[in-house]
């Protein structure tokens, strides 16, 4: 499971669970690479967003583990989502 919670210094919080914790778990959004962390059965940690990623607009982050802990040449695990959305403040 994968739950993004943005908020409006540009960070975004993430909650990920049943993830394989001998394995990297790859973070994009909107298919870009953003970071790699280390999770497993119950983490939250964050992730700074900059640039493009803090326009407004509808974005899906994605977790990724591969199964050789290398997006290069290893096969995807499994792939989890999540959509969000940054809005202008009134």
């Amino acid at each position: 499971m994968l739950i993004v919670r943005p908020d409006i210094r540009g960070t975004s919080w993430y909650d990920l669970s049943n993830f394989d914790g001998s394995k990297s778990t790859y973070i994009y959004i909107n298919e870009k690479y953003c970071d790699a962390k280390q999770v497993g059965e119950m983490t939250q940690t964050t992730l700074d967003l900059v640039g493009e990623l803090v326009k407004e607009g509808t974005y899906t982050s994605s977790a990724i583990p591969f199964d050789n802990d290398d997006p290069q040449t290893g096969k995807v695990v499994n792939i989890t989502t999540a959509k969000y959305r940054i809005k202008k403040r009134e």
